[in-house]
C-alpha cells in the first residue's frame, strides 16, 4: 500500500513508495536513472561557455594586434605576412625556410595563446613587372602634365577676361606667372612621348619572351602588362 504526502500549500506531492514497491524492480526505468546521474546538460553548457570565452579572447587578440599590422604592412607591399595562434607555452618556432623569420608577439599574462608572426620577404620583382610599372608611371606622368596644362590655360583665360581695375598690378603679375607656367609645361610634354614609346617597346618585347615560357609563364603579370600596353597606346594616340 502506498502512502500519500501533501505539501503545505494543499497540492498533492508525488506518492512515496512502500517497502514492497521499492523492492519491485520491474517498474524501474534504468535509462531514466542514468540520464539523471550523468547531467549532460550541465556539462554541455559549461563547455559551450568556455568555448565562447576562448573565441572572444582570440577575436580580441586579432582585432588588437593582427588587423593593424596587416593593414600597415599591406600598404607597403614589401612583405607577405602569416600569423599563427599557438599555445601560450610555445617560446620558439622552427621554420623550414631560411628566408623566413619568426617573431613572437607578446600578450598580457594569462592569455590562452601566443601570436606567431612570420615575416617572409617577397621574391624580387621580375623584369616584366618592373617594365610594366615603369610604363604605367610614365603614362600617369604624361596624363598629369596634360591635365596641368589644361588647368593653367584655363587660369590664363580667366585672368585675361577680367576687365576691372588693376591698381596694384596683382592681376598682371599673376597672368605673367601663369603664362610662364604654361610655357614650362609645354616644354616638358614633348620629352615624355619618346619615353613612353621606348618603355612600350621594351614591355612588348618582354611580353613576347614571357609568353614563350608556356606553362612557366606568369599569367597575372602578363595580364597586367597587356593592360599597361593598351593604356600606353591610347595615351600616345591622344597626344599625336
Amino acid at each position: 500500500m502506498s502512502s500519500t504526502s501533501y505539501s503545505l500549500d494543499g497540492y498533492q506531492d508525488d506518492a512515496a513508495p512502500t517497502y514492497e514497491e521499492s523492492l519491485d524492480t520491474s517498474q524501474f526505468d534504468y535509462r531514466e536513472e542514468k540520464k539523471e546521474l550523468s547531467h549532460p546538460a550541465s556539462s554541455f553548457s559549461l563547455g559551450k561557455q568556455l568555448a565562447e570565452v576562448r573565441a572572444r579572447r582570440i577575436e580580441d587578440m586579432l582585432e588588437t594586434y593582427v588587423n593593424p599590422l596587416v593593414f600597415s604592412l599591406g600598404q607597403t607591399g614589401l612583405y607577405e605576412n602569416t600569423f599563427l595562434l599557438v599555445p601560450s607555452n610555445v617560446t620558439a618556432l622552427q621554420t623550414s625556410s631560411m628566408s623566413t623569420k619568426a617573431k613572437i608577439l607578446g600578450f598580457p599574462d594569462g592569455s590562452p595563446a601566443r601570436l606567431i608572426w612570420l615575416i617572409e620577404k617577397m621574391a624580387p620583382p621580375s623584369p616584366l613587372s618592373i617594365a610594366t610599372s615603369s610604363l604605367q608611371r610614365l603614362v600617369k606622368e604624361e596624363a598629369s602634365y596634360h591635365r596641368e596644362l589644361q588647368q593653367q590655360e584655363q587660369r590664363v583665360q580667366r585672368l585675361e577676361a577680367e576687365t576691372g581695375p588693376d591698381e596694384d598690378g596683382n592681376r598682371e603679375y599673376a597672368l605673367n606667372q601663369e603664362r610662364r607656367a604654361v610655357e614650362e609645361t609645354k616644354a616638358v610634354l614633348p620629352t615624355l612621348k619618346p619615353k613612353v614609346s621606348a618603355a612600350l617597346q621594351k614591355l612588348e618585347a618582354l611580353l613576347v619572351e614571357e609568353g614563350q615560357k608556356g606553362d612557366q609563364s606568369n599569367v597575372e603579370q602578363i595580364n597586367a602588362a597587356k593592360d599597361a600596353v593598351a593604356q600606353a597606346k591610347t595615351a600616345l594616340r591622344e597626344v599625336s
